[in-house]
């Protein structure tokens, strides 16, 4: 029966393995890894996709956590998810891209950012709500050098009051010129 307050475990043997918690106790279930050893270590979440044997390809999903619950009509509804992809799967040069999706408008998660390890630099990358081509880039490289890009139309920093600090805009009148402000 159930021990440590768990109302059931199940589980397969065969075929697809899945193991599924239940609990209709608030902040249960609860799932603790832990390591006790006096050194710097932890204990660990492992995801692995090994091909049965085959290679890794550029895009294959690593690992996936998946952030499900109900709207207000009771349905359930995937409202985000974030997943490990291989960028790079040449030898000696393997690359990560962590993906995250998120749901901006109720017709399902679209790509919002990705975290990337290139071999000389680390880019962050955030798309626009309606999934399209990234819009914003921060890229460090491991020398120290750091470059932004913004490709959308305007940009616009503020500071901790809400007011502007820098400003790009496209002219509506005059296409091709780019009205900029440091304030």
């Amino acid at each position: 029966g159930p021990t440590n307050g768990w109302q059931y475990l199940t589980g397969s043997t065969t075929g697809a393995k899945i193991i599924t918690f239940t609990s209709a106790v608030t902040t249960k279930p609860l799932l603790i890894i832990q390591n006790t050893n006096s050194d710097a270590t932890s204990g660990e979440f492992l995801f692995e996709n090994t091909k049965d044997g085959g290679a890794g390809a550029t895009n294959d999903v690593l690992g996936k956590i998946t952030f499900k619950g109900q709207d207000s009509g009771s349905n359930g509804f995937t409202y985000g998810f974030m997943q490990g992809e291989i960028q790079n799967h040449t030898n000696n040069q393997e690359q990560l891209r962590l993906s995250y999706y998120l749901n901006q408008g109720g017709s399902g998660p679209v790509r919002a950012m990705d975290l990337i390890g290139y071999h000389t630099y680390t880019a962050l990358r955030l798309y626009p709500r309606d999934g399209g081509s990234e819009a914003f880039s921060f890229i460090m490289a491991e020398n120290g050098d750091s470059s932004i890009t913004f490709t959308g139309d305007d940009l616009r920093i503020y500071d901790k009051n809400n007011d502007a600090i820098f400003v790009h805009e496209n002219a509506v009148a005059a296409p091709g010129v780019h009205a900029t402000t440091i304030i």
